[in-house]
């Protein structure tokens, strides 16, 4: 897991998919990746889709703007839509492993959220 992505080497009852480095990153996103690719497989055993050819070279390219997007590099900024205390525990985690505390430096973060979010459970988790 880097600032670039995340390499991810999935295995389903199917096949051992060649390792993929998505654009996503976090540790999340290998979880969200395997269940893509064991979705493609499930179909493909149903006789529904034939599409693995190809399939983890266009996750490589996928790009989900705000999703940890990295908008620049020094300073750093990083760019995040979470929306609930589960996406930013996502968030928290990947900033933990990414940013050891011996780099950690100043920290700055701009938060808004809706009225009907529950920013108290999602600021708990980014705290510390």
């Amino acid at each position: 897991i880097g600032l670039g992505g995340t390499e991810v080497k999935v295995q389903t009852w199917k096949r051992d998919w060649p390792a993929i480095t998505v654009r996503a990153v976090g540790e999340h996103q290998i979880r969200n990746t395997a269940a893509a690719l064991a979705t493609i497989d499930l179909l493909e055993d149903q006789g529904d889709v034939c599409v693995s050819a190809g399939f983890g070279a266009s996750l490589s390219m996928l790009r989900i703007p705000g999703r940890f997007e990295v908008f620049r590099r020094r300073p750093l900024v990083v760019l995040e839509v979470a929306h609930n205390p589960a996406s930013f525990q996502g968030l928290a985690t990947t900033l933990r492993s990414l940013l050891p505390k011996a780099h950690r430096g100043k920290r700055i973060l701009l938060f808004a959220a809706s009225r009907d979010k529950d920013w108290p459970a999602m600021l708990s988790q980014i705290a510390g």
